[in-house]
């Protein structure tokens, strides 16, 4: 017998988005640890490295928060926009 699994669209909504944003998430852990090696073997004295490692750590987690908040606001939009039709 033949056996098939049949998602409904907004499942399958729900997996790409789910996959979005692990390909975000496992990108952005990438970039952070790419970013932190690269200060730490930087030609520079520890303190001047230590200064930028804090400083693009900052920069870094305001992005992190900034494109969460973003993402909030549009899962937000798309519940609500589902539950008023």
């Amino acid at each position: 017998m033949n056996e098939r699994t049949y998602y409904s669209e907004d499942a399958k909504m729900r997996a790409r988005r789910e996959i979005g944003l692990l390909v975000l998430l496992t990108f952005g852990i990438g970039a952070t640890i790419g970013s932190v090696l690269a200060l730490l073997f930087a030609p520079k004295e520890g303190e001047e490295i230590r200064e930028e490692l804090a400083k693009g750590m900052e920069k870094r987690v305001h992005t992190v928060e900034k494109q969460l908040n973003e993402l909030r606001d549009r899962v937000e939009d798309r519940v609500s926009d589902m539950r008023s039709k």
